[in-house]
């Protein structure tokens, strides 16, 4: 009855759901509504995909969709079809049982990780069905603008970080944060969920995206370590090219002395054999910076 009384709503994070169906339950404490769920009691937060989440995935599928809409489209995961190759991406998609890293290197970025609403949003949601909801695409990574009314989220680092401490939106009253070069940051935010709804239309997108940038930058097919050189010249380039507030937004190290030189392309597109997988932000601002050079669809 849960899908009845308490239906997920379309531009909803599972975590929100979550939080939604414990306020109806009427426990006191969440850890009792999640062990009656069958999910493990560790943080909400926005972007990890840690057993909490996964658990939360497998209770969705059985008691609204046995699908990946729950990953698709109440979660910030369609991101990670930058980073991940396509095989990988689907396993977690269609398999739900193995963890991932979700914020590789978690000390290098500038921006914060806590769970961010819009207040226009909290009065229309308010309206529509009686609640406000957590959005997915306000909780993506870097992002601070919201996609609908273009206005600075607001979210409180500490408080805001694990959303078991918190409840609704509706009973927050952060005042907006203060933004250097906002017009900017808004084309930013605008740029990662224009990004993020392609992938979520295609996630094989991910992997053609991934090529483009390769092709145009001329990357070879089989990266080695003596190729790694290639990428000064190139980051030389990104960071002439992307403004600096941004950078710093993005990265920590761009705040740091020049002898911390920052290799967002050799650590991404370079050999690596420590790294795997690079958090989808690297991937971002390298479609960014190659926004006007390389197509951005799917055809």
């Amino acid at each position: 009855m849960i899908s009845f009384h308490c239906p997920i709503q379309p531009s909803e994070h599972i975590f929100s759901w979550l939080n939604r169906i414990h306020l109806q339950s009427g426990n006191a404490k969440l850890n009792h509504t999640l062990r009656h769920l069958s999910i493990e009691n560790k943080s909400f937060k926005s972007c990890n995909i840690n057993k909490t989440f996964l658990d939360a995935i497998k209770f969705f599928k059985h008691k609204i969709a046995d699908d990946t809409s729950a990953f698709d489209n109440h979660s910030p995961f369609a991101l990670w079809a930058l980073s991940f190759d396509l095989e990988d991406y689907n396993d977690c998609r269609t398999i739900s049982e193995s963890t991932m890293s979700s914020a590789n290197e978690p000390t290098r970025f500038g921006f914060k990780s806590n769970w961010q609403y819009c207040p226009n949003c909290v009065k229309e949601d308010i309206h529509r069905c009686g609640f406000s909801i957590w959005h997915v695409k306000h909780q993506l990574p870097s992002v601070t603008h919201c996609y609908i009314h273009q206005t600075k989220l607001t979210g409180e680092p500490r408080r805001l970080r694990d959303l078991r401490t918190s409840l609704l939106p509706q009973v927050h009253s952060f005042p907006p944060p203060n933004i250097d070069n906002e017009a900017l940051l808004l084309e930013w935010s605008s740029f990662v969920s224009n990004i993020y709804e392609r992938l979520n239309n295609n996630p094989l997108l991910g992997q053609i995206l991934k090529n483009r940038v390769k092709q145009h930058l001329e990357i070879p097919e089989e990266i080695k370590f003596r190729d790694n050189p290639i990428f000064k010249p190139l980051q030389e380039q990104l960071d002439n090219d992307i403004p600096l507030d941004l950078r710093c937004h993005l990265f920590n190290f761009y705040t740091l002395a020049k002898s911390r030189h920052p290799k967002i392309l050799q650590s991404t597109l370079g050999y690596n054999y420590k790294v795997k997988y690079k958090h989808p932000v690297y991937w971002l601002i390298i479609l960014y910076w190659l926004r006007d050079k390389i197509s951005l669809d799917d055809s």
